[in-house]
């Protein structure tokens, strides 16, 4: 008997406090005729929004009313902008200034591997901006330039002739409609700065390579290898060329000169003269032909120890790995017999 009294004034003290939490939430300064306005700003947390209300006499409990967003899902979901408020109660409150937000509010995603040129024609398609406005921001070879207030570790050795690409992480965003091209640009650093811990940059330091030639090489293994689980072993085996000074001879970097996509390139396009045909030239090549992603940043960052110095892309995407140029040339016929003489 003793047990049901206690769920009886338990469901009494729950259903009090729920109407506690209604009248809280919903009350208004109903003796005032006039709209109230506030300005909800950039920046503004759930407790700055929740002051703003209560002390615009919007809303009798601070707590409540952040207890209604949290119910709802609606915490951080606000777009700050001026608000004016009639005889509302809190539903129709935290309808108003998140509701705009879903209509201020684009999706865009950018595929890992993507180029800047690619992101540009995203976003012109989401009808965000012109691809030539992302271009001039991404493209700038100082992010002060844009970003005055922030210095990117990860930008450290950065030769000063190139732009960004390489560090626009490859994501989905959500932008408002009227974001700048700067803007955008500094959300896609901010993310590249949350990926890239300390001990990357340490790992770097340690392999003699800064993250910008840790990118550029990433660039290439995003490009070359398609199966995630391969791209530790063809970074260990680009690393090891460059130890050796052996040319990467990397398709992909070939494919970036001509534009086009194919895992074998003509005898034509091997002979491009750029800088970027690392089969004429040793080395890195000048800058990132990609934005990679993180699996491939890892990839360099902690590669696999192999005796293998060729891999080659099998038509169906995975990677055939050889040791000597004899092994490498029979998996090329094997998988391409068109290529054999």
């Amino acid at each position: 008997m003793k047990a049901v009294t206690i769920i009886i004034l338990v469901c009494f003290v729950l259903a009090f406090s729920g109407i506690g939490l209604f009248f809280a939430v919903n009350g208004v300064d109903s003796t005032n005729p006039d709209p109230i306005s506030i300005e909800i700003a950039e920046g503004d947390g759930i407790d700055e929004i929740a002051k703003k209300l209560k002390d615009a006499g919007l809303i009798k409990s601070e707590t409540a009313f952040k207890a209604y967003m949290v119910m709802y899902g609606l915490n951080g979901q606000v777009y700050p902008g001026t608000y004016e408020f009639s005889q509302v109660d809190v539903a129709k409150i935290s309808k108003l200034i998140t509701e705009k937000a879903q209509d201020k509010e684009a999706s865009v995603t950018f595929i890992e591997g993507w180029t800047n040129d690619e992101y540009g024609t995203a976003l012109e398609e989401a009808g965000l901006m012109s691809q030539a406005d992302f271009l001039a921001a991404a493209d700038i070879t100082d992010s002060r330039e844009i970003i005055p207030d922030t210095t990117y570790k990860f930008l450290e050795g950065k030769p000063k002739k190139y732009g960004l690409q390489g560090f626009l992480f490859p994501d989905t965003y959500r932008f408002f409609t009227d974001a700048t091209a700067p803007e955008v640009v500094e959300k896609m650093l901010d993310t590249f700065d949350s990926k890239i811990t300390d001990q990357d940059l340490k790992k770097a330091a340690d392999m003699d390579m800064t993250m910008w030639e840790v990118v550029t090489l990433a660039s290439i293994v995003e490009k070359e290898v398609r199966n995630k689980a391969e791209r530790k072993e063809a970074a260990g085996i680009f690393l090891e060329r460059l130890a050796i000074d052996k040319p990467l001879q990397s398709d992909a970097t070939v494919n970036y000169i001509t534009g086009k996509d194919t895992t074998m390139p003509t005898a034509d396009d091997l002979a491009e003269e750029s800088l970027y045909n690392t089969y004429q030239n040793a080395g890195l090549p000048p800058s990132p032909i990609c934005n990679p992603s993180l699996s491939s940043i890892q990839a360099v960052l902690d590669p696999t120890e192999t005796d293998n110095l060729y891999f080659l892309t099998k038509p169906d995407g995975t990677a055939v790995f050889s040791q000597t140029y004899e092994e490498h040339l029979e998996n090329k016929y094997k998988y391409y017999p068109e290529t054999k003489p």
